[in-house]
């Protein structure tokens, strides 16, 4: 019943420290009731898709175009290690060649003035 439910769930041990947050809403949505069949079966744990991690390093070919600015260059690799690796995977992650050089012409002119790029 409902009020066994929400007293169930007021008890310290509703929540397990070994499960991960999706996995303790899962199992708390499940004790009420909450879940469909068809939701627990979207919602399992096991099944996870897994994505591949970003780049954290400019390409090659673009690295040696950006060290030849060596204004920007320097600019660059004075900006703390988080940033450069954002904006390097930002460059990076272009599907097309024609974005990938426009994102990196925009990353050197920010960088020859010494300025970050605006990520949002």
């Amino acid at each position: 019943t409902g009020g066994e439910q929400a007293h169930y769930l007021g008890h310290q041990d509703a929540l397990k420290p070994s499960l991960s947050v999706a996995e303790n809403l899962r199992f708390l949505l499940k004790t009420l009731g909450a879940m469909t069949p068809a939701g627990l079966s979207a919602f399992d744990p096991k099944r996870r898709l897994e994505t591949p991690p970003m780049r954290t390093d400019l390409p090659n070919d673009l690295k040696r175009r950006f060290k030849s600015k060596a204004k920007a260059w320097k600019n660059f690799t004075n900006f703390p290690p988080g940033y450069r690796r954002m904006a390097a995977g930002w460059v990076a992650s272009a599907k097309k060649d024609e974005t990938r050089r426009r994102r990196m012409a925009q990353l050197m002119d920010c960088s020859a003035s010494n300025e970050r790029l605006e990520f949002i």
